[in-house]
């Protein structure tokens, strides 16, 4: 922690510069990003309003770093994944009963397109297997007033 530092070494230390935990544009602005930059498409449009689903997320990102919003966004992104290995699974073990052929490339592609959709329940399910790392308000309120006694831009 950085009050735990000795004065001598914050001497030495040309900039100290804390980074806040960022605010309900910047988290939405992040998911946005993070979630259109995997093979999966983002689609919330069966559910009516995607962006208001959106903002109902960021809402309950808030108090989470930068980091943790990118965590999140993967496993959101990994649950579609998972799905269509499962999906692969259940097609190869249908392959090896007599009689049945092995999945073309065609068939593979179909499934990819169809199938690597990040939906509203993937959101909420990465939701609830993520958590903070960023700590608590009284850590942020500690950390805020330490940058405005020793810290330097």
């Amino acid at each position: 922690m950085p009050w735990d530092l000795d004065q001598a070494l914050l001497r030495r230390l040309e900039k100290r510069v804390f980074v806040p935990l960022p605010n309900a544009n910047a988290r939405l602005s992040m998911l946005k990003s993070y979630l259109s930059s995997n093979e999966c498409t983002l689609n919330l449009r069966d559910t009516g309003n995607s962006e208001s689903i959106l903002l109902d997320i960021v809402n309950q990102l808030e108090g989470q770093s930068g980091a943790d919003i990118k965590s999140f966004s993967k496993e959101a992104a990994m649950r579609p994944v998972r799905r269509l290995l499962a999906k692969l699974e259940d097609m190869e073990s249908d392959c090896n009963r007599p009689n049945k052929t092995a999945i073309s490339g065609d068939i593979l592609k179909g499934l990819m397109k169809r199938m690597l959709v990040i939906n509203e329940d993937d959101l909420k399910g990465s939701l609830a297997c993520t958590s903070s790392t960023a700590g608590n308000s009284d850590l942020h309120a500690r950390y805020s007033k330490w940058t405005s006694d020793f810290g330097s831009a």
